[in-house]
């Protein structure tokens, strides 16, 4: 009875560190992803299919979130990526942030 149970056991372990390295490579590629795509040049190479690459990466990730819920890849800020009719994506520069402390001279 027990040397049945001993190579089901070997297969679930098996089969578990699979699942683990698949959602690490998952994970990796859409770090790498968002680091390329997040310089707006490379966006612009898409064109008019740029919101679709952020469209396609935004479904990646939000599967990551189920199998992985603490999972450190990015998502793409859409108040600086912003997704245009057409399909392209606007680039628009993030405010630069103020001074917590005034400035006295």
């Amino acid at each position: 009875m027990y040397t049945s149970i001993t190579p089901a056991f070997r297969a679930a372990a098996e089969i578990e560190q699979i699942t683990a390295d698949t959602i690490s490579f998952v994970e990796a590629r859409l770090k790498q992803l968002h680091e390329l795509a997040a310089d707006p040049a490379v966006l612009a190479v898409f064109g008019k299919n740029a919101t679709t690459a952020l469209t396609a990466y935004s479904a990646f990730l939000q599967a990551l979130s189920v199998v992985k819920p603490n999972h450190n890849a990015p998502s793409f800020d859409l108040t600086v990526f912003q997704p245009q009719p057409d399909g392209s994506v606007l680039f628009v520069a993030p405010e630069p942030e103020l001074a917590s402390e005034p400035i006295t001279l």
